[in-house]
């Protein structure tokens, strides 16, 4: 593997659209593992604080903000405002109330209908769904500064209206649709911390009217002023993100944890608190909470994961030890998942399913990585649980897909639901390969180096010159393999700090496939992004790229297609390097300079037909730079396009 030191590689941006179900297909995969490495154990402590927790709770409830004490069973039911993710906005999916069907919508034929009336909302992010409404946000530029506009918009009239304006200089917490009223969160920082407040409006029946009407009492929010942090993952949240609003969590629990004083406490509706001294003083990361648990995260003496399940009504807290990753939790059943990947090749992760009640704990599944997909966590993609049912996003053939998950008869299979996320092009142009080497010291055990590469093979029907493209894409896995399966010399006198420091001495180098595109049938382009580390405060990521003529099976590079001098690239690049800059305002440029005429000079110096990394794309190309080339760490790549006009004088590649 090249140790290409190029910078932060973007993770593909995945919006706050929706994904749901259907009753289409099935698929027959089966895989209820034993119990494995999960390690669940409890202990119970009467739970102290300042007023009587059932008393101080239920009391809560009651001057809370719905007239609901508790969760109803038909709150399951509504399934409308639930949504799970779909990438980029291209298509909206919709569950009915039933949870069984599910309307499929065009956000970019929502969004033409909408320019019409003159709201430009093809960027707007979608929080929420309930009955056929959709709730979004748009930032608006306001001054100097800007303000974020909210949105209702009717999935079948295509009609839209603005609901509010948050104040400037407050961001947007989230929209939550609950009970006939969208409640807007959103929050400033004051000198405690973030200050939280709260919006209500009424929807009008069968009318897209919003009335704004009282909430939350001044005493509740004088109370949370007071808190430096405040957690909204309501275990019933709706939507995507973990949290929902105050209005909704007072009403089904009856209670808002904060963070006063150094010790986490509830909040009532009526501006009481009371502690919950059981939890540990120091930080901790609260999961989800609803009116019976809390569910919080903290690390033993060797800085493993530990997860907590608080009953706050009697103090008893079960632990699960060697968990991974947090799932979800409904209705007293936590879901959590533990990696046991065997090596560092491929990574495997089972899921498990905890009932706080009987304090079983039982293993639903398995899963491995698929190669060239690295980015879809196998089998925790996007877990949700909604209604009892869970749903996650994983591969099937060259599609990332919604499965519903089904444990009926002790067996575990997972239903397609019909509901495609997005594609993965390199498996429809062909397929991936990988290998891996784990390398451990022969004196002590310690593991010395990982590596992990992938390379991507053209299926045949793209171009009659596949073989020789192909070798030229696996070679370079090859050689990296030869390379770091050969033996460092080392004594056993190294095994001291091996043993002292092993995370400094384990040097890790992974590179995955990105993107695979055909360019007007005749260029193959096949991205890359890796991550090298060997100790330190961080690594090094990189990106690459390789061009294939599918004519020829030749291997391009830059000067095969720029024709002009190399005084002429250095031109331009630092020309256009100069322009990036100026783009930016002072307190958001990711340059080292605070000078054009010196980003120029350190530009042009930099580029080098044959060394500077070039990006081609569909529409230009983009000149990359590395981390620290002229920007910091924290800055990532430094990305520069120019258009194929500019660069090669002429419309396309």
């Amino acid at each position: 593997m090249k140790r290409k030191l190029v910078g932060l590689i973007l993770a593909l941006a995945v919006s706050t659209c929706l994904g749901a179900c259907s009753d289409q297909g099935s698929a027959g995969k089966e895989g209820q593992p034993e119990v494995g490495n999960a390690t669940v154990s409890s202990e119970s402590v009467a739970e102290e604080s300042n007023e009587s927790q059932s008393g101080a709770g239920n009391q809560g409830a009651q001057s809370g903000a719905g007239e609901e004490s508790g969760r109803k069973d038909a709150d399951h039911l509504q399934f409308a405002g639930r949504m799970l993710r779909a990438e980029n906005g291209s298509r909206v999916y919709c569950l009915d109330d039933s949870g069984n069907g599910v309307k499929e919508y065009s956000w970019e034929d929502i969004t033409d209908g909408l320019k019409k009336k003159g709201y430009e909302l093809g960027e707007a992010a979608i929080m929420t769904v309930a009955d056929g409404v959709a709730y979004c946000y748009l930032y608006e530029s306001v001054g100097q500064g800007y303000q974020i506009n909210v949105f209702a918009v009717d999935l079948e009239a295509k009609d839209v209206t603005k609901v509010w304006s948050v104040d400037p200089g407050c961001n947007l917490d989230n929209l939550d649709f609950y009970k006939d009223t969208l409640y807007v969160t959103y929050y400033s920082y004051g000198d405690n911390g973030m200050i939280h407040r709260e919006k209500a409006f009424a929807k009008a029946s069968g009318k897209l009217e919003y009335q704004e009407k009282n909430i939350l009492s001044e005493n509740f929010y004088n109370a949370i002023d007071r808190c430096s942090s405040l957690f909204l993952n309501y275990a019933t949240a709706e939507g995507v993100e973990d949290s929902c609003s105050m209005s909704r969590i007072l009403d089904g629990c009856g209670y808002v944890i904060g963070r006063q004083d150094e010790q986490y406490v509830m909040i009532y509706a009526d501006g009481r608190s009371s502690s919950i001294s059981r939890m540990p003083g120091e930080y901790v990361y609260i999961d989800s909470y609803d009116e019976n648990y809390v569910i919080y995260q903290t690390y033993d003496e060797d800085w493993n994961t530990v997860l907590n399940i608080l009953d706050h009504r009697t103090g008893r807290i079960q632990t699960v030890e060697k968990m991974t990753e947090f799932l979800d939790y409904e209705d007293g059943v936590v879901y959590f998942s533990v990696d046991e990947s065997e090596d560092f090749v491929l990574k495997k992760n089972v899921v498990y399913r905890l009932d706080l009640a009987g304090e079983a704990t039982s293993a639903l599944y398995e899963m491995e990585t698929v190669p060239g997909a690295t980015d879809i966590q196998p089998g925790t993609q996007w877990f949700r649980v909604l209604g009892g049912r869970i749903f996650f996003a994983k591969m099937e053939g060259d599609a990332c897909k919604w499965f519903l998950v089904d444990t009926d008869e002790g067996k575990t299979t997972f239903q397609d639901l019909g509901c495609t996320i997005n594609t993965i092009n390199a498996f429809q142009y062909g397929n991936v390969i990988y290998d891996g080497v784990v390398k451990n010291c022969k004196f002590c055990g310690i593991t010395l180096e990982k590596f992990y590469g992938e390379a991507f093979q053209l299926d045949p029907k793209y171009s009659t010159e596949y073989r020789k493209i192909n070798e030229a894409l696996a070679a370079e896995l090859t050689t990296s393999m030869e390379f770091y399966e050969t033996e460092n010399e080392m004594t056993e006198d190294d095994c001291e700090e091996h043993q002292e420091y092993p995370d400094m001495y384990c040097e890790t180098d992974e590179e995955y496939i990105s993107d695979v595109r055909i360019y007007k049938d005749r260029y193959l382009m096949v991205d890359s992004h890796g991550y090298w580390f060997a100790g330190g405060a961080h690594g090094m990521p990189y990106i690459g790229q390789r061009i294939f003529d599918l004519s020829s099976g030749e291997e391009l590079g830059v000067r095969d297609f720029y024709q002009g001098s190399e005084k002429d690239f250095k031109e331009l690049v630092a020309r256009k390097t100069k322009e990036d800059f100026e783009s930016y305002s002072l307190y958001e440029s990711p340059y080292y300079s605070e000078d054009g005429d010196q980003v120029y000079q350190t530009a042009y110096e930099y580029a080098d037909l044959d060394a500077t990394q070039v990006i081609f794309g569909e529409d230009g190309v983009v000149i990359v730079y590395q981390p620290y080339e002229m920007g910091p760490f924290a800055s990532g790549f430094i990305e520069v396009s120019i258009s194929y006009e500019e660069f090669l004088g002429r419309g396309e590649l």
